[in-house]
């Protein structure tokens, strides 16, 4: 899914915290297995993030992937990647705020895709 609501919540231990829709399919995997990763776009993946945005099945065989030591996918050539166990899961509204700890983490230079005011923007 593509991840609107992420952040981070500590340095030690090392927490990240994303926001799922409660009635996902994303948070029923994640809850399931308690593990999930995130991949953090470049300002040239605009389409990845458009393409797993939509509501439905995922386009997971339209982009390149690999997968982490916990067997989740991330995305290939993101800025960075993290994987995560899951910390805490709680119920807000119509979301749940999962903290991940943070496992393993790879990443590259270069600029962040970024969505501000319901655009999808670079830096400028």
């Amino acid at each position: 899914m593509t991840c609107t609501s992420f952040a981070s919540v500590s340095l030690e231990p090392p927490l990240i915290l994303v926001c799922l829709e409660r009635d996902s399919h994303t948070l029923e995997a994640v809850s399931t297995s308690g593990v999930f990763a995130a991949s953090v776009l470049g300002a040239d993946q605009e389409v990845v993030a458009r393409a797993f945005s939509e509501p439905g099945k995922k386009p997971f065989d339209d982009f390149a992937l690999r997968t982490d030591s916990k067997g989740c996918p991330v995305i290939d050539g993101a800025l960075a990647s993290l994987s995560c166990s899951v910390e805490r899961n709680l119920q807000a509204g119509d979301h749940n705020l999962v903290v991940g700890l943070v496992e393993e983490c790879r990443s590259r230079s270069g600029e962040p895709l970024l969505y501000f005011d319901r655009a999808y923007r670079k830096f400028s």
